[in-house]
């Protein structure tokens, strides 16, 4: 699918849905570049459906991350912060990144892992009721 493509997706999408774009995205050949940009928007359909994603493609989307990382690249590590949080991903490769990311973000990256219990980001703990 071409970026469009992806562009053109609803919003809400069933997880399963989400899961499946993404698995074909992560076994793509494509540049890195396109990858993160197409899993950006997705990043934002996996948000919206309020649930975390199957434990499989949260691997499969770290090891993709871990496997292609590059820490000087400002925009990289912005791009893996929004992805580790949109997929609740652990928080090993949140704070990777953030050690070593210095951009206009920083605060909001911080504040995502502060409030995050547990061992992995929670998408959603500005909506929780302690934080309403």
């Amino acid at each position: 699918m071409k970026l469009e493509d992806y562009e053109k997706l609803p919003d809400s999408m069933p997880v399963a849905e989400v899961l499946e774009h993404c698995k074909k995205l992560l076994d793509s050949d494509e540049a890195q570049s396109e990858v993160l940009s197409k899993l950006d928007i997705l990043a934002d359909r996996q948000w919206h459906t309020y649930q975390l994603p199957n434990p499989m493609l949260q691997a499969k989307l770290r090891a993709w991350l871990m496997k292609h990382w590059v820490s000087e690249d400002q925009d990289y590590l912005e791009a893996v912060l929004g992805l580790a949080y949109c997929f609740g991903l652990d928080k090993e490769i949140y704070e990777l990144a953030l050690v070593e990311y210095h951009g206009d973000h920083v605060a909001e990256f911080r504040k995502n892992l502060e409030m995050s219990a547990g061992d992995n980001i929670e998408p959603w703990w500005s909506m929780t009721e302690r934080n309403a």
